[in-house]
């Protein structure tokens, strides 16, 4: 049985984040080597759909709608990767 090398895992968490209707290119605190996993939440009492697209080492672009509508909101993300 051989160990292998792994990379640490790095977790980033931002709770309470504004996005406006027009969206918003989140930049991480500290760069990851690869792109990380990111998970976004918000109140569920509000029935929203969270848009994540072009997760990069460095950010992530957000957007949220209501009933097929893009509105501002805040949102909790974590990142987590290496």
């Amino acid at each position: 049985h051989r160990d292998l090398p792994s990379s640490p895992t790095r977790r980033s968490s931002d709770l309470g984040i504004s996005v406006p209707a027009s969206g918003l290119t989140y930049t991480f605190p500290r760069r990851f080597h690869k792109p990380p996993f990111v998970t976004v939440q918000a109140d569920s009492s509000l029935d929203l759909t969270i848009g994540r697209s072009n997760v990069t080492t460095t950010s992530v672009d957000l957007i949220v709608y209501q009933a097929g509508v893009a509105v501002a909101a805040v949102v909790d993300l974590i990142a987590e990767g290496a």
